[in-house]
Formats: C-alpha cells, sequence, structure tokens
C-alpha cells in the first residue's frame, strides 16, 4: 500500500455510506534537499578514481559524496533505513535534486532518482612488487639521480657472517636487506635498492608497485545493501530499483540487477561478480535507478511522493569472493539523538527552570560485522556552541567486542553535563560520540562510521520531531468536515505562547491549503478539554521559507475566541500565558473533507500525545509518530495581568531597592504565597503567609515577585536587589 489509511466509522450521509479516515501519505518536497541545491555547485566528472569503491553514507550531508558520485537526486539521510547495516542510508523515491518532484511525475511509471558512480578505472593499477631479484644485479644510488654501487659493492647477511653478492647469489626482494660495507655498515632496505629495466634503460625501486592489467582473474566483486519502503512508503509490484553497469568499451549501459516494489523487508545483500571483459577498461561506472508512480487517490490533496528505497554500504573491489559475504567493519549503526526524554528540542529557559525532561542516560549502539574480536576505546564528547564552552569530554574506557557482536559507545550520563549556568536566551549543544579501534585489519575508508554527531537544540519551542517529514498526516473523507487535531505537550515552565510552528507537506497543485482554526486547549484527565485560544483564518501552506516551518502568530483580536483566564498584559500588549502542565496544540478542519497533510515524523514515536475528533468524541491516533508542530514561547517574564481576568494590581513593595529584607503589601488582601523569580523566569525564594521577605540572599538585580493572595487573585511585580 502506498497509502496508510484507519478507517473510523461508516455514517450514513444522504443515504449512503461514507468513510471518514485518519491517512499517512508519502511527502512531495523534501526541504532539506531544496536547500542544499541552492548552495550546491556542478561536480566535477574529469578524473578517474582507483578500487577500492566505498560509501555506506555514514555522513548524512543531503547529497551524495562529490568525490565517488555524479549526481544528486538521491536523498543521505539517517531518517529512512529501518535497521541499516550502518548509521545513513541513500535513499530514492519520487524526488529530485531540487526537492520537488520529478517533472516527469504521473501516475504511471516513471524514471525517478538516478544515482551514479564517477568513472572508475578498471583497465590497470598497481600492486606491490612481489619479484625476486638475483643479488648481483642491484644497485643504490647517491645524490638524486646518480645510480653506483654495482652489487660487489653490497653484502647480505647470514648466520652473522656478511657475504658479498656477487660472490655469494642470492634472491632478494622487496621484504630483504642489504649493507653497504663502508666503515659504518649502513643497512639498506626496500627504500634504498633498485634494479635495472634494461627495457626503458630506468632504474625501478624494489619497493615500488608495479603496473598491471585488471582481468576476471582478479575476482572483482560489487556488493550492496538494499531494503524497499523503509520508514517510507512501499513501492508497488509496477516500481522497481534497477543496477546498470557502464562498459567503456562499447559506451552503453547494461542490465545488470533489478527488483520489483514490495512492502517493507530487512536490508538484504547482494553480490555480483565482474566477469565480462568489456567492462575491464578506463571509465567503467555503475548507477543505480528507481521507477516510480504517484499515488492513483482520487483526492488531490493526498498525492505526493512515494515508493522509497534504500542502499547501503556499496563496495566494489578486486580479491573478492562469492564467500565475501560480511563486511569486515566495526560500525555505528544508530545515530546520536536528542539527550531529552521526550523533546528533540525544548525552550532554553524552561529547562533551566526544570531540566527532569533530560535522559539519565544514553549509548549509541555497534556492532563487530568481521570475524575477530577487536579492542576499542570509546569517547564522548559535549561542547556549548552557543557559549564556545568545553562542557565535557573524556575517554569511556577500553574493551573488546567480540564477532558479529552489538555493543554500546559508553552509557553516558546526562544529568548535569548540559551546564545550565548557562544564562542565554538558546542554547546549542553539539555532542560527539566515537571509538577508535586498535586493530588493522579494517581499512582506513570503512572508517568514516565510526563516528556519530548530534546538535542538541534548546530553541524558544518545543518540538517532538526531528525536522524530517517521512510522511504527511490528515483527516480525509465525509465526516471529518469540521473535525478536529490535537498533539499535546508537557510544559515545564509557565510562561507566555507567543505562537506555533507548523510544516505541511506540498502537494500537486496545492490541494491541501486550505484554512483552518489554530486552536490550544486545556488537558482534560489526558484529552483535549475546553479551548484555550482559536482562531481562524490560518492556511494550510507550504513554506519555502529557511526554518521550513509556517510561523502562526497568536492574534488577539475579534476574530479570536480566548478563555480571558489565561489573558496576560504587558503595556499595551496582551499575551496568553500558559501556567498548566500540559496544553494540547493543533485544528479545527472548516468544512472540507480534504487532508491539511501536515508533516509526520515516523522516526519519532511518542504514544498518546495525538488525538483527533470525530462526531464531536476525541479518539487517540492508531498512527505511530509525531506531527510537526511547535509551539513557541516567549522570553519575557508576565509583567501584568489582564485587567478583566483579576482586580485592580493592589501589590505593594518597600523599601524597592532594597539590600536585606523587602515588606510586601496587597491591599486588605491576606497573602497566601510569595514567589521570587529572576528574568529568566527561575524559582528564587518561596514563602507562605508571610509579607517580609529576607532578600539578602539574593545577588544583586532585578527581581519579579508574584503573589497569591487567599481570595486567589495573582498579582505581580518587580524589585531590585542593590550590594
Amino acid at each position: 500500500m502506498r497509502i496508510s489509511i484507519i478507517s473510523l466509522f461508516f455514517v450514513l450521509l444522504g443515504g449512503k455510506f461514507a468513510s471518514a479516515q485518519e491517512v499517512l501519505v508519502g511527502i512531495e518536497h523534501n526541504n532539506q534537499v531544496e536547500e542544499k541545491s541552492k548552495t550546491y555547485g556542478n561536480r566535477s566528472t574529469s578524473s578517474l578514481i582507483a578500487l577500492p569503491f566505498y560509501d555506506d553514507f555514514a555522513k548524512a550531508c543531503v547529497y551524495p559524496n562529490e568525490d565517488l558520485w555524479l549526481d544528486n537526486q538521491v536523498f543521505i539521510n539517517y531518517d529512512y533505513g529501518v535497521e541499516p547495516p550502518t548509521i545513513g542510508v541513500a535513499t530514492f523515491d519520487a524526488i529530485d535534486e531540487t526537492g520537488t518532484i520529478h517533472d516527469n511525475a504521473s501516475q504511471n511509471q516513471f524514471l525517478a532518482d538516478i544515482l551514479t558512480s564517477k568513472a572508475i578505472n578498471l583497465k590497470d593499477h598497481y600492486v606491490p612488487n612481489t619479484l625476486l631479484f638475483p643479488s648481483d644485479s642491484l644497485y643504490t644510488k647517491v645524490l638524486d639521480t646518480v645510480y653506483v654501487y654495482a652489487s660487489n659493492g653490497l653484502f647480505w647477511l647470514g648466520d652473522n657472517v656478511y657475504y658479498n653478492c656477487v660472490d655469494s647469489v642470492i634472491q632478494i626482494g622487496a621484504n630483504d636487506s642489504l649493507y653497504l660495507l663502508d666503515g659504518t655498515d649502513t643497512i639498506l632496505n626496500t627504500n634504498d635498492l633498485f634494479y635495472h629495466n634494461e627495457l626503458n634503460d630506468e632504474y625501478i625501486g624494489l619497493g615500488d608497485s608495479i603496473l598491471v592489467d585488471y582481468s576476471p582473474a582478479d575476482s572483482i566483486f560489487f556488493s550492496f545493501y538494499y531494503q524497499p519502503q523503509g520508514m517510507g512508503f512501499s513501492p508497488e509490484s509496477r516500481d522497481s530499483l534497477v543496477l546498470e553497469f557502464y562498459s567503456p568499451l562499447d559506451s552503453l549501459w547494461h542490465w545488470t540487477w533489478s527488483k520489483t516494489g514490495s512492502a517493507i523487508t530487512d536490508f538484504k545483500y547482494e553480490l555480483i561478480p565482474l566477469v565480462d571483459s568489456m567492462y575491464f577498461g578506463e571509465g567503467f561506472q555503475f548507477r543505480f535507478k528507481n521507477y516510480a508512480s504517484l499515488s492513483d487517490n482520487t483526492s488531490p490533496s493526498i498525492n505526493s511522493n512515494n515508493d522509497h528505497w534504500n542502499i547501503d554500504v556499496v563496495y566494489l573491489n578486486c580479491n573478492r569472493s562469492v564467500f565475501d559475504t560480511t563486511m569486515n567493519d566495526v560500525a555505528i549503526i544508530e545515530p546520536l539523538r536528542s539527550t531529552m526524554k521526550n523533546y528533540q528540542s525544548m525552550p532554553w529557559p524552561h529547562f533551566r527552570y526544570d531540566d527532569s525532561e533530560a535522559k539519565n542516560i544514553f549509548s549509541v549502539p555497534f556492532k563487530n560485522y568481521s570475524q575477530d574480536t577487536i579492542h576499542y576505546d570509546r569517547f564522548y564528547d559535549l561542547v556549548n556552541r552557543d557559549a564556545g564552552l568545553f562542557s565535557y569530554g573524556r575517554p569511556l574506557g577500553s574493551f573488546d567486542i567480540f564477532p558479529y557482536w552489538i555493543e554500546t559507545i559508553g552509557d553516558i550520563y546526562i544529568s548535569g553535563l548540559l551546564n545550565t549556568d548557562y544564562g542565554g536566551d538558546s542554547a546549542l549543544f553539539e555532542m560527539k560520540s566515537y571509538y577508535t579501534l586498535q586493530y588493522e585489519g579494517i581499512p582506513e575508508y570503512k572508517r568514516q562510521n565510526d563516528t556519530s554527531e548530534y546538535h542538541q537544540k534548546f530553541y524558544n519551542y518545543y518540538a517532538y520531531d526531528d525536522g524530517t517529514a517521512e510522511a504527511g498526516y490528515g483527516l480525509l473523507g465525509a465526516g471529518t468536515e469540521n473535525s478536529n487535531v490535537a498533539q499535546k505537550y508537557r510544559i515545564y515552565k509557565p510562561d507566555t505562547l507567543r505562537g506555533v510552528q507548523m510544516y505541511f507537506n506540498n502537494t500537486l497543485t496545492g490541494a491541501n491549503e486550505k484554512y483552518f482554526y489554530l486552536t490550544i486547549w486545556k488537558n482534560d484527565n489526558g484529552f483535549p478539554g475546553d479551548i484555550i485560544y482559536q482562531r481562524e483564518g490560518a492556511s494550510a501552506e507550504f513554506s519555502g521559507g529557511m526554518n521550513k516551518f509556517n510561523y502562526y502568530e497568536l492574534i488577539l483580536d475579534s476574530l479570536t475566541i480566548v478563555d480571558s483566564s489565561y489573558l496576560v498584559s504587558s503595556g499595551t500588549n496582551e499575551y496568553i500565558y500558559i501556567s498548566d502542565t500540559s496544553v494540547f496544540v493543533g485544528w479545527k478542519k472548516i468544512f472540507t473533507t480534504d487532508m491539511l497533510n501536515i508533516g509526520f515524523d515516523k522516526n519519532i514515536v511518542r504514544p498518546d500525545r495525538i488525538f483527533y475528533t470525530y462526531s464531536g468524541s476525541w479518539y487517540p491516533s492508531s498512527m505511530e509518530g509525531v506531527l510537526m508542530i511547535r509551539p513557541v514561547f516567549g522570553q519575557d517574564f508576565v509583567a501584568s495581568v489582564h485587567a478583566s481576568a483579576i482586580p485592580k494590581n493592589n501589590l505593594v513593595l518597600y523599601p524597592n531597592p532594597a539590600s536585606d529584607q523587602i515588606n510586601v503589601s496587597a491591599g486588605n488582601e491576606d497573602i497566601e504565597l510569595l514567589s521570587v523569580y529572576d528574568l529568566y523566569g527561575k524559582l528564587c525564594l518561596t514563602a507562605k503567609n508571610e509579607t517580609l521577605l529576607d532578600v539578602s540572599v539574593l545577588p544583586a538585580g532585578v527581581y519579579v515577585v508574584q503573589v497569591v493572595t487567599e481570595s486567589r487573585n495573582v498579582y505581580t511585580s518587580r524589585f531590585i536587589v542593590q550590594p
């Protein structure tokens, strides 16, 4: 199936049954690819590359590695593969290198993405010199070009006796040493010994590689892993993934391998020998390409990207065999993710106020694909990029990993590492987890998968999603004309809610661009309750902006429905102030049966977060993932409360400024609770049933006092602590 649909109910409308549906569909636009295309230049096609060819896509840099590949149409990422052999995959779909649906896309089969290797030299190659030469035919040299000391001046050592290379001839190879008995007993090794090539009248070092032609006898094999669907949508049987080889002898591409579409499977391994002599020349290439087809659903709001394939660990080399079925590598198999329990990002002042959202511990798994037990050292680094501080970094120990075993790069304790003393409005931490191998059996070109990095963001919003939409979500069909969708958020600090970011997918002809009511709900025993805020006029538009999300400001005007108990004011401006520990954010549709097609992150699963209505009742979603909705919170602390919500502010503070104590009065009302906050919203002092506060323990600065009276009125004011 290319569309995941859950039928909710059958309802009787006008004498006919119609089905209301909760729907997931593929995306039609990839923002990361589009943004990369704006800054990316042309690729070089001139140079030949030599074996080995190896790419496991461990660096998720959107476009393929330009040192290996010619084109940009596939998406290099950490998100679409399901249990790939190594972190990172190359994803084929119906989206081109600019991030939009291919121009030739249709409901019939069409050629979509292509991934083409650079030209490879399979004509000849250099190999170590394994020839043996008579000792009486060797030379050494002085300076750079003068070859002297014929063999009668060279000696070899046997049983602690020096033998003249002419008088006692033996066979000498690249790993042997001779001696120059010049009073210093100089040792001459591979770099000092030469033989004379009389055909070209040149002197060739014993340690120099020699040029030989490739042939089928060199046992060249091509291998890769592939997976249909992954975290995307399954290609149908009419769709396919194809591999072709290019022959430099006839200048033609030749079909080599293909697979028709199917539902998701584990990653499967393919090993293909190169035996035809037409491939052995300068300029051999290979390419993958997929044939796709758009959804044939009649609703244009769900016509979007489908038919996903992932490939991993593409490897071409000589001296392989049919028994070469293991990777002979140690590789990270899951990338670093958020250090928080639920969110990918949350406001930094909220995290500083309550850091219980941080995970106590996390780890990074990696696997030994070789047949040997390998010794390794593992490390973890943490850097506060906004403050320029190296917060944490140390080795995590030395260990052994057994053949085909999965281990973790440490059990890293997060608590206390995120440096909440940093008082900025936002924070960005760069985390790096990596290992080093004490093992020479794995070549350097396979080492790029030994490091995983993650940027932990603390900006001004709460986000479950990681920024990549694998699908689109919405309610579709008769009976959903005025339905609601809401996502639940745990709020860690009372603050002003300024707006909401939403990411809506692009569809053919923009068919999902419908107006809706932007809505905030209270929490009612785990379900959306009464409306806090609702306003018409928002549109489900695709954003081309840098942050890729539309921003919807919480406007307060005649079109707004608002619970006045949540209103606060600062000067002439009013805001929504959220002191509840959780709220729901989403929308209400306006007289449309089409889906709004909001971005859906299938990699992040948070049960019991998404809810929808049908016939006036709320239901939990059956879809696994999260909506790309981000409530945005302000940084200013509440200066006063909306006049219609509470009586006139009778709060009096004296002396102000103060250095030791401060008196607090609320007029004729008795004070039940006093709370003092700094300007970042951190709670500094509390007192119950008191009118005198000891502020001598506070550092000099500006503070906000919040008073709750026995009549449940709330007042705020500011005061200054001076040295």
